[in-house]
């Protein structure tokens, strides 16, 4: 659910995608070429920021509430905000035992 969503960290965010990168397609592209990716902060309650009606899945369209949205270089490492959720992580982005993410390519 989209209303779930308080961070985003993709290592492609290609356009015409469908899915969470869909959402950084509309904002900052990066395509899988690229060293690298983007970190994208959401908060629903927030009146501050950007809305992007994303693909979020075929034939569904939501309306994200974008607060931040910058380039993660690769090996780069970010600390997650936020204490609990669900984590969703693809072939380049890699967890140390701090909770820092860090984007590799290989």
């Amino acid at each position: 659910r989209p209303d779930d969503l308080r961070e985003l960290y993709l290592s492609f965010a290609e356009p015409g995608s469908i899915g969470l990168s869909s959402i950084g397609s509309l904002l900052l592209p990066r395509d899988r070429d690229m060293e690298e990716g983007l970190q994208i902060m959401m908060n629903l309650s927030s009146s501050k920021g950007i809305k992007v009606d994303a693909p979020i899945a075929p034939g569904l369209i939501a309306e994200v509430n974008v607060y931040e949205c910058k380039p993660l270089q690769c090996g780069d490492s970010t600390m997650v905000q936020v204490s609990k959720g669900t984590l969703a992580l693809d072939g380049k982005i890699f967890f140390s035992s701090n909770m820092n993410f860090i984007l590799k390519e290989y």
